[in-house]
Parts: C-alpha cells; sequence; structure tokens
C-alpha cells in the first residue's frame, strides 16, 4: 500500500526516501547501496514537535521531566534495554490498519504523524484514544507491535476470521531503534505514569506485550514482511517456537550483523571507547 500524501509530505520534508523496489510478498532490504537515514529522522522528530533541531527541545517540558527521546548513537553494551527487554517485536498489518507499510519508501507511518506529544495532557490523550480500540475519532500518532509471537498469532488468526484482508506481519529490529535515538514504550508503563485506564477494564491484560512507536517505523529498523499466509502454512507443520528459531530469529540475526556493522563504522570513536572499556 502506498502512504497518504498526508504522510509522504510529513517524511519528505527532510529525508529523502530509499529507491531500491519493494516486494511485498517477502520485504527485505539488500545488504548494499543502503544509506542509514535514522538520524535524519530524529531531526524530523525534533523540527516536527519544536521547531528546532535541538534535541533537548524536542517534546518541550514534558520531554525534559519525562524523556520518550533516547540517546543517540551509544553503543549496545551502553543502551539502556528495549523496552520488555525485546531485541525484536512484530508488526500486524491490515487492509484496515491506521499504521500502514509504505511500499515505496518502506517505512511504517503512524495515521497522524502530525499530533504533538510536547505535553502531559497530549501525551495522555495519545494513549487514552490508541488504546481503546473503538475510538475512530481522530487518527493515532502511534503504531504498535507485538512484543510476543504467540500475541501476534492470536491477533493475526482473529483478523482474518474477521475479514479485515490480506494480513501481513513486519519483523522490527528494536536494537536499530535504539542506536537511532528514536522513541518506544511499553503500552502498559505509559498508560499507567500517565493516568490512562484500561478502557476494557481488563487490568490492562489487552497491552501487556504491546509496544509503541510514536511517528514511523523506518525501513532500517525492518527486516522482513512476511503474508500471514505463508506464516500460517509454516505454522500447519511447524511449532511457533520453530517458527521464532527458524525465521524469526535467523532473519533478524542477519539484519542485525549488517546494520551493527554500519553503525560501527559510522560510529569509530563510540566504538574504540566501548573496546579499551572492555579491555580495561
Amino acid at each position: 500500500m502506498t502512504t497518504s500524501r498526508y504522510n509522504k509530505q510529513w517524511f519528505n520534508i527532510w529525508v529523502r526516501p530509499p529507491t531500491e523496489s519493494k516486494n511485498l510478498e517477502e520485504i527485505t532490504h539488500p545488504e548494499n547501496d543502503r544509506v542509514d537515514r535514522a538520524m535524519g529522522v530524529r531531526d524530523v522528530f525534533c523540527k516536527m514537535l519544536s521547531g528546532s533541531s535541538n534535541t533537548s527541545s524536542v517534546f518541550m517540558e514534558e520531554e525534559q521531566s519525562h524523556p520518550w527521546l533516547r540517546p543517540v548513537g551509544l553503543a549496545d553494551g551502553f543502551c539502556s534495554p528495549p523496552p520488555l527487554g525485546v531485541r525484536y517485536s512484530l508488526r500486524v498489518i491490515h487492509n484496515f490498519s491506521q499504521g500502514q507499510l509504505d511500499d515505496e519508501s518502506g517505512h511504517i507511518f503512524a495515521a497522524d504523524p502530525w499530533w504533538r506529544l510536547d505535553t502531559r495532557a497530549e501525551r495522555h490523550d495519545a494513549l487514552k484514544l490508541h488504546s481503546n480500540y473503538q475510538d475512530w475519532s481522530r487518527r493515532s500518532p502511534l503504531i504498535s507491535a507485538d512484543a510476543s509471537p504467540f500475541s501476534t498469532k492470536d491477533r493475526a488468526r482473529k483478523l482474518v476470521t474477521n475479514g479485515r484482508g490480506q494480513v501481513r506481519v513486519s519483523l522490527i529490529d528494536n536494537m536499530v531503534r535504539l542506536r537511532a535515538g528514536l522513541p518506544f514504550f511499553s503500552a502498559i508503563e505509559e498508560m499507567q505514569h500517565y493516568g490512562v485506564d484500561d478502557p476494557y477494564h481488563q487490568n490492562y491484560a489487552f497491552y501487556e506485550h504491546e509496544i509503541l512507536y510514536p511517528y514511523v517505523i523506518t525501513s532500517e529498523e525492518i527486516v522482513a514482511t512476511w503474508k500471514w499466509s505463508s506464516i500460517e502454512a509454516y505454522l500447519e507443520t511447524h511449532s511457533i517456537e520453530e517458527w521464532v528459531e527458524n525465521r524469526i530469529k535467523a532473519e533478524l540475526n542477519r539484519h542485525e550483523q549488517s546494520s551493527l556493522s554500519r553503525w560501527r563504522a559510522q560510529h569509530p570513536v563510540i566504538n574504540v571507547s566501548e573496546m579499551a572499556i572492555k579491555n580495561a
């Protein structure tokens, strides 16, 4: 699916989209001729939310008291752990999803990337809207993904049963986002911090494995995208655990090795410091 002009305008103001073609049967990124645009994306966050590229003012006063952005360019050993402690997450996309995968750029855009998240009230309202699956009164600036493949399986099968059209699953490398300093967080933790009640009165059970990504998940973070029908066919003869080991982790390890090599080449000073500390 192609991103609407509304969202494409937001991203193309500062960041040139990639030119390589994307195959929706299985979207993977070639090892060569790739430019890491994560820092450009972070500049977009800064400019859209504060009118400045000064990262100290990105979510204005609320970011100062409760940061969503993470430090840029830290080596893995110096990064805080990813939300829920998981290296990867799985984004389920169907024909009616608000956050769609753009087949031109390879990014997943939130439905409303113009919603400022610079105050406590705006963050509360965004989390409240996003957590209520029946509330379509306004587009969301947040994108959901599952930290559990079992949750992904249940969600995808329910969507197929409910006739939501073609269902796809994108594998997201959370370590790439960590190194880029882009925000993402546990849905439960932020809902509770901002006083958002569980709209379904299930003690936040629906959000136990949910990770939220503001505005965009970049193509650099997306390892691969599969049609759910192909995953379902694999699960007819294999377990979920085998799917994780043989497909998810295999793709993730390949992607992470390539991504980390590029990161180290772009951050030689930090990389040398990291090695010196380890060898001390």
